[in-house]
């Protein structure tokens, strides 16, 4: 079930980034840094589509990362350790 509902959290979010424009993917900074106002149409729709390309990869991997976790936070102490101070559970 938990893997039914990434799949489906991942389609959505990845069909509202095929929906959005350059200017509405980049800060008017990026846009003045990347010089996007001189490019052709051409290529802006191929920044456009590149970035939700790599959006997709990163989102997609970090979504099968987040599966192979039970939420649980493990670590090692080097040196000594004296004991919490406080309540813990």
């Amino acid at each position: 079930m938990k893997t039914l509902f990434v799949v489906a959290t991942l389609l959505a979010t990845c069909s509202q980034a095929s929906s959005q424009t350059l200017e509405q993917m980049l800060s008017g900074e990026e846009q003045a840094n990347l010089k996007t106002l001189t490019m052709t149409p051409a290529q802006r729709e191929q920044l456009r589509e590149t970035i939700i390309r790599m959006f997709r990869q990163g989102y997609a991997k970090g979504q099968a990362q987040a599966l192979t976790t039970d939420g649980v936070i493990e670590s090692n102490i080097s040196g000594t350790f004296n004991g919490w101070t406080g309540e813990t559970r």
